[in-house]
């Protein structure tokens, strides 16, 4: 793969998508994913929602279900520690 940003997927199942974040993903990667996923509408007011809460390290690696229309607190309450 050529960059960290194909190695963050979806599988839609149902009304969830399910996103994988491989270990590393920078917080940019991130949010660029989960508005090309729908999850999000803006990259650009996520990252700078995780910029503003020092979220951008507490980031989690793995596999998660994530809605669209969820509220940035609740993408980080699942994605985030």
């Amino acid at each position: 793969r050529s960059s960290a940003a194909s190695d963050v997927y979806k599988r839609q199942t149902g009304d969830s998508i399910k996103v994988t974040i491989p270990s590393g993903t920078k917080a940019t990667t991130l949010a660029q994913e989960l508005e090309n996923l729908k999850v999000v509408e803006s990259a650009e007011d996520f990252k700078n929602f995780l910029i503003e809460n020092n979220y951008t390290h507490r980031l989690l690696s793995g596999e998660f279900y994530l809605n669209a229309g969820m509220s940035y607190e609740e993408i980080i309450s699942v994605i985030g520690y």
